[in-house]
């Protein structure tokens, strides 16, 4: 199944610098920390676009469709993973996508935080993100910076999405092809329960 794509983002996107307040967190607030200091996440784009149609064409939701994130004092370990498989006409598409970071959040209210962090990861497949035709396989293993916005429904229950920055060495369908350098926009809608 061929897609018609156009290029949604123009812009550049900036890192940011790792640099947080220190607020002071009452000893109650300390130990839920620690009790409920794991979350998991299912993209949701597909589900969505059910509801809220996004145009004619399939909405891209980015390469990643469950994610981990184990909070620490200051920072978590994330894990992202996406996968799939297709067959038609006696053609497969088989995408694999894993990425393995750390990021920060910040709270800017009750409602709304948003995080930055860094992502090693290894591309296998179609990446799932406008502007890259369907039948496009890409492999390839770098690293890049992330940055997240959260709305939180619930204080255990929230929304998220990210954009990235991907540089790493890879190819269109050969591992060896050169440098390889996409951004990755925030295309994906995660919920994301905190256990």
């Amino acid at each position: 199944m061929k897609q018609n794509c156009k290029l949604l983002l123009l812009g550049i996107l900036c890192q940011f610098h790792f640099l947080i307040a220190q607020e002071e967190i009452s000893v109650e607030e300390k130990e839920e920390t620690r009790a409920k200091n794991k979350e998991i996440g299912v993209n949701m784009t597909t589900f969505v676009s059910q509801f809220v149609p996004f145009g004619s064409n399939f909405p891209k939701g980015g390469p990643f469709g469950y994610s981990f994130k184990k909070y620490g004092s200051k920072a978590a370990f994330r894990f992202g993973l996406g996968m799939s498989v297709a067959v038609e006409e006696n053609e497969e598409d088989i995408n694999l996508h894993i990425r393995l970071g750390y990021e920060r959040r910040k709270k800017l209210n009750d409602r709304w935080a948003y995080t930055r962090g860094l992502d090693f990861a290894l591309m296998a497949g179609n990446w799932n993100i406008p502007g890259i035709s369907t039948g496009l396989f890409s492999t390839a293993i770098g690293f890049g910076p992330v940055i997240g916005i959260e709305y939180y429904i619930f204080p255990n229950v929230y929304l998220s999405t990210e954009s990235y920055i991907f540089f790493g060495y890879g190819g269109d369908g050969e591992f060896d092809s050169g440098p390889v350098f996409r951004i990755l926009p925030p295309t994906g809608l995660m919920l994301n329960v905190r256990i």
